[in-house]
């Protein structure tokens, strides 16, 4: 049930964008929920990016360890997610996690429904 209401609010968002202009990513793409961010394990790398290592542990349907599921730092865009995901990291809040793909290295992007 709770999926569902996920699914109308993700396609209900995506179509009132779509409506005035704003490009959203693709819906095929994949979400999920980390009940307690501080358990994510990252790396940030010298090509500008932050790896999220340990995905697989919140949900078994994507990718494990290493360089999987990145954040690209040198973007506005990608600096806010960071930015977003460092404060539910260190408050220990949940965090709705966005990923381009479940079964290829892919981007990240978070949230919450």
């Amino acid at each position: 049930m709770q999926a569902r209401r996920r699914t109308r609010r993700i396609l209900g968002f995506a179509l009132g964008c779509a409506g005035i202009g704003v490009s959203v990513p693709a819906l095929a793409d994949y979400w999920f929920h980390v009940p307690d961010a501080s358990q994510l394990k990252y790396i940030v790398d010298s090509d500008s990016k932050v790896y999220l290592r340990n995905l697989n542990q919140f949900d078994s349907t994507v990718l494990g360890c290493c360089y999987n599921y990145s954040i690209d730092l040198t973007t506005a865009q990608g600096q806010a997610i960071w930015a977003t995901l460092l404060a539910k990291i260190e408050t220990q809040q949940g965090i709705w996690i966005f990923i381009g793909s479940q079964t290829a290295p892919s981007y990240v992007y978070v949230g919450d429904l």
